[in-house]
């Protein structure tokens, strides 16, 4: 009798066993939702390392790959969303009804990944938010360097404080300006980028198409004159920065950027204003 219960007990583990083994780690089907570029559905099977309460290696790289999956998918799913909105008719944009109806996005931030709409570009924008968390909670990191950049402006498309902005990025550079990050060199468009639209404002106040100079302006002509002056040794040197850095990223329109930027800074031109204002 004894003999009959053991082996009806281990008939019943096998096919445990079995189903046990057949669970897939989320990492690895993660990993294999990705190479089918179902990059949405790649995020979603990270769900049991992103909500877990333990610390682990596999939710430190989850978190990292999630937030690499929501810098692809804030364009993907915005023009998604606005293909859904075109279907479902043009009553009116009511944000909210769509994107409970439609839900991806609902469904990310559940997970805090932290996605915003952004009404004047007509998109979604990722905030960052796993990579807030991967920060937070695995300081040291391998990440955290490549992390810091994009945290200094959170998925902003215009800096919310430009003179504060700059101040973290030089920081920033100095801070890594022997990692030969690509971040590293983001940063030095940034700093152009930035250093050129307070050059605008100081220099061409009169030609501002946005009202705003009194935002950026010190209140005295003379001293605006003197910072404008700065500001264009400053963008006009890292905007050569950027160029010479072998910079090799997803944007290859950048590096046309940053030589038009520099051209048309030599030039006096007044142009560079949307760059705080407008993406």
């Amino acid at each position: 009798m004894k003999y009959n219960i053991m082996i009806v007990i281990s008939l019943l583990l096998i096919p445990m066993s079995f189903s046990i083994s057949e669970i897939e780690n989320p990492l690895e089907k993660s990993e294999r939702l990705i190479t089918e570029l179902k990059l949405y559905d790649a995020l979603i099977a990270l769900e049991p390392l992103l909500t877990d309460d333990k610390k682990s290696e596999d939710q430190e790289e989850a978190l990292w790959v999630a937030n690499m999956l929501c810098d692809r998918l804030q364009r993907i799913l915005s023009d998604e969303y606005q293909e859904y909105y075109q279907e479902h008719g043009i009553k009116g944009f009511i944000k909210g009804d769509l994107t409970k109806e439609w839900g991806k996005i609902d469904n990310l931030n559940r997970l805090e990944a932290n996605f915003t709409y952004f009404e004047m570009g007509g998109e979604f924008l990722y905030h960052y938010g796993f990579l807030k968390r991967l920060v937070e909670l695995y300081p040291n990191s391998k990440w955290c360097p490549a992390a810091e950049y994009y945290l200094i402006q959170e998925g902003n498309p215009v800096p919310r404080d430009a003179h504060k902005t700059l101040k973290a990025l030089y920081t920033y550079v100095k801070k890594y300006q022997k990692s030969g990050l690509t971040e590293l060199y983001m940063a030095y468009l940034d700093i152009a980028h930035i250093n050129h639209g307070l050059w605008a404002f100081l220099a061409h106040p009169d030609d501002d198409p946005f009202g705003m100079t009194g935002e950026f302006s010190s209140g005295n002509s003379d001293k605006d004159k003197e910072l404008a002056a700065d500001h264009k040794v400053e963008a006009l040197k890292y905007y050569a920065k950027f160029i010479v850095s072998g910079y090799q990223g997803r944007y290859s329109s950048q590096i046309k950027d940053a030589h038009q930027g520099y051209e048309e800074l030599m030039q006096n031109k007044a142009t560079g204003y949307s760059i705080l204002v407008i993406d």
